[in-house]
């Protein structure tokens, strides 16, 4: 997972927004062993958090969405989850039940994704079975570790931010980009997001 930043310069003047990026096993060259799925979207996608802008309390972010598994991952494994949400990044492994308690920076906290069910002795997934992934992202001052650049800030920039969802899992990338509310507490030190796909 990487983040790009992207600068567009026009007759009003220079910005940067930036931008995340899932690569996928086979983009690496890599074989991953599985069949990518036909859709790589996120569908069903929400987020809902609470920012305070402040040095000591912690902002949360909780988002769920379903993914289209590759045929082939065998979910007898441990696997990793690659998480980028508002530009914040972060990695969790998953157990075999698909469950981390927090992700490697501690930016992720209750991460499951929940698989299908396979008939046993099966443990490798079919074409077109699907996952839910659910999270929570929380941290000081999430809006200066990459929510800022969709909008969240205060003052306000944009009501209506577009927050950017991407994940890796099983050697595939997912992508969604959120339609999403912003709005600003009265004096301005905290702010509610609420969206969904």
């Amino acid at each position: 997972m990487y983040l790009a930043v992207v600068t567009v310069t026009g007759p009003q003047g220079t910005s940067t927004t930036e931008i995340a990026l899932p690569i996928s096993a086979g983009e690496c060259g890599e074989a991953p062993g599985t069949t990518p799925p036909t859709y790589m979207g996120i569908s069903a996608a929400s987020v809902k958090g609470k920012f305070f802008f402040s040095p000591v309390k912690m902002d949360a972010v909780t988002f769920k969405g379903t993914i289209e598994l590759p045929a082939g991952l065998d979910l007898s494994k441990a696997q990793t989850l690659f998480v980028s949400l508002g530009n914040v990044l972060d990695t969790a492994n998953l157990n075999t039940k698909g469950q981390a308690s927090a992700g490697q920076k501690n930016r992720l906290k209750k991460v499951a994704v929940k698989y299908p069910k396979l008939k046993k002795p099966a443990t490798l997934t079919n074409a077109g079975q699907k996952a839910t992934v659910s999270f929570t992202l929380s941290a000081i001052r999430l809006d200066t570790l990459g929510f800022g650049a969709e909008g969240v800030s205060s003052p306000a920039t944009t009501l209506f931010p577009i927050v950017q969802a991407a994940l890796v899992l099983g050697g595939t990338a997912y992508r969604a980009d959120i339609p999403s509310s912003w709005k600003l507490s009265k004096k301005g030190d905290s702010g509610q997001l609420t969206g969904k796909n």
